[in-house]
């Protein structure tokens, strides 16, 4: 029940976020890219560019700690602080997760099972890290109806709306 505005270019970005309110919530979900490609960050640049606010990562679960430590570093240097980390019912390893926490020093801002960002997102806490670093099968569900009953706004939404360039 969130409206959609799709948009083609960075440039249509732009020209949607001058029209809207300046008090406006908006979430933009850009298509994924290599971060080691120059026309794909250049493409991720300009999209930054236009919304004037940090991006936030979608790092996927179970990845070479190698790598991801390489992209958060490329990721880093667009404004990036808030990852949110994805697939996180099917991982069964999470090293390139803490090492990005920890090394990279970015902030965990929620955890999704499957691959859909979109869906199923629970707020970062440490319950959640410390559960999903320790269970067999990660499942969110008493985590989602726990976070909902706090709050309306999901805390990693209030965290994103915090973030600044």
């Amino acid at each position: 029940k969130i409206p959609l505005a799709p948009l083609r270019s960075p440039k249509e970005l732009q020209l949607f976020m001058e029209e809207i309110p300046k008090d406006s919530f908006v979430l933009v979900d850009t298509p994924g890219i290599n971060p080691f490609l120059d026309d794909d960050l250049h493409f991720i640049s300009q999209c930054v560019l236009a919304t004037r606010h940090p991006p936030v990562w979608i790092a996927p679960s179970g990845s070479d700690i190698d790598e991801l430590l390489e992209m958060a570093e490329v990721f880093k240097d667009m404004g990036v602080t808030n990852v949110i980390h994805t697939r996180c019912d099917v991982a069964r390893r999470f090293g390139g997760l803490l090492a990005v926490l920890s090394h990279a020093q970015l902030r965990l801002c929620a955890l999704s099972q499957g691959g859909a960002v979109g869906h199923r997102l629970l707020s970062a806490t440490p319950r959640a890290l410390h559960d999903l670093v320790r269970a067999n099968h990660f499942s969110q569900s008493s985590y989602l109806q726990e976070d909902q009953k706090k709050t309306q706004e999901p805390t990693w939404i209030r965290q994103i709306r915090g973030a600044t360039i």
